[in-house]
């Protein structure tokens, strides 16, 4: 690695250390963000397999939005009960350090106590790690990297009483921790491990170190500032403002999601109701290509009789956009002349549809609308994180333990996933 020399500042200020020594590991929040995931898409299962009757088969293959949402849904469950059990079985165990922060040079010591019920065990192992994590810009490319700075490890008998000691020196050459910039970060990682029969015992703890007397700390050679500069807290001013400029955004996202989702709700429900709907013949008068804002659709026209009166339809079943290719493949399957069976509201007779039931199509306007809707999640999750931002000058950020910092990654994932299905249902 090149460039200029820097040091890594050690924490400056207490406040956010435990008083009494305890630190708590991070397993828990892990297990309630498998459980949330997994509540959601099975929620989202039952939403479009059973309420909305969604078809588990088109043609001999399996529905590929459910088949994709039962995998994601099963993996998270397993994920979920594994770690409810570990939980369950070990609880959440705090790691109780003699002193904090540890100085640098110095030895790490504490003890984790899993309680009576744990007498004998296996041994447990200890890895105590120096990281260096920070975010990358490199265009399209941009991501977070991770470096090992320094690792030890060391091997430890459970105690009587069910006490967990753990004993690891510290280098007296390498930065401490340092949080300053929540995107260009220095910290302490304890993991410790043991293999119980069963489901064995794991559980992280972020260690906060400190430059200690002994500390001989070189100045580690880093590659060019990933912001380059270095950060500060925003102004009131510029929060508050920040928070307001960010909320207005907000309510826009989230009342487009809303108005479009009232149209997205009447098309399912339309196309769920035509599954019972009377039928009646009918014949294809046009089929061809059609342009709307320089965008193809099949413009399938046909007639059909209602109690001797003639009728016009011009709806396949309830869309909002296509493909060229997906308007071709109706126009193949519904040509000029066909006879066709034309589905019709009992109340509305000029309400038609040439295919009924929940088709893919039909889930274009739900998926449009919730996309909207996490956009305004994302962007009211920003808004709320106005105090944790900090700015380079020319771009502001959010740290880590903001809620940006904590769930902006995981409803952008929601996001692409979102995404996706609009893409499947789309070109289906």
């Amino acid at each position: 690695m090149s460039g200029k020399q820097e040091k890594f500042p050690s924490i400056t200020a207490s406040d956010s250390l435990p008083a009494d020594g305890r630190i708590k590991g991070s397993e828990k929040g892990t297990l309630i963000g498998a459980w949330v995931g997994t509540v959601f898409f099975g929620f989202l299962i039952l939403l479009l397999g059973w309420h909305m009757n969604m078809p588990l088969l088109i043609g001999k293959m399996p529905n590929p939005v459910l088949a994709i949402m039962a995998l994601v849904f099963l993996f998270l469950l397993v994920k979920s009960i594994r770690e409810t059990i570990r939980l369950k079985r070990f609880g959440d165990p705090a790691l109780e350090l003699n002193r904090v922060p540890v100085p640098m040079g110095e030895i790490l010591e504490g003890r984790i106590t899993l309680g009576t019920a744990f007498m004998t065990g296996p041994d447990f192992h200890a890895k105590l790690q120096c990281v260096h994590r920070w975010h990358e810009n490199a265009g399209k490319n941009s991501h977070d990297r991770e470096v090992v700075l320094w690792s030890g490890e060391t091997k430890t008998a459970l105690m009587p009483g069910g006490v967990v000691p753990v004993s690891i020196a510290l280098p007296d050459n390498r930065p401490a921790t340092n949080d300053t910039n929540p995107f260009d970060r220095i910290f302490w990682r304890l993991t410790v491990t043991a293999p119980f029969t069963g489901i064995g015992f794991a559980e992280k703890y972020e260690i906060p170190v400190e430059a200690g007397a002994k500390a001989n700390l070189p100045d580690p050679i880093k590659d060019d500032a990933p912001f380059g500069g270095p950060t500060h807290d925003l102004t009131p001013n510029q929060a508050t403002g920040n928070m307001i400029f960010m909320g207005i955004f907000t309510l826009a996202a989230l009342a487009a999601g809303l108005y479009f989702l009232s149209f997205a709700v009447t098309d399912i429900t339309r196309a769920n109701a035509s599954l019972t709907w009377p039928v009646t013949s009918g014949h294809i008068v046009e089929s061809t290509i059609g342009w709307k804002k320089n965008a193809p659709y099949p413009q399938i026209i046909y007639a059909y009789n209602v109690n001797g009166v003639m009728h016009s339809g011009e709806t396949v079943y309830p869309h909002w956009f296509w493909t060229r290719k997906a308007s071709q493949r109706l126009l193949d399957q519904f040509p000029v002349g066909a006879v066709v069976s034309v589905h019709y509201s009992p109340t509305v007779p000029d309400d038609p549809l040439l295919q009924p039931g929940l088709q893919p199509g039909v889930f274009q306007g739900l998926l449009v609308s919730t996309l909207l809707l996490s956009f305004a999640l994302l962007l009211g999750i920003t808004s709320l994180s106005g105090k944790y931002a900090v700015s380079t000058g020319s771009t502001v950020y959010y740290k880590k333990d903001s809620p940006a910092g904590k769930w902006n990654g995981r409803v952008l994932l929601l996001m692409i996933l979102q995404g996706v299905l609009l893409w499947w249902v789309t070109v289906s």
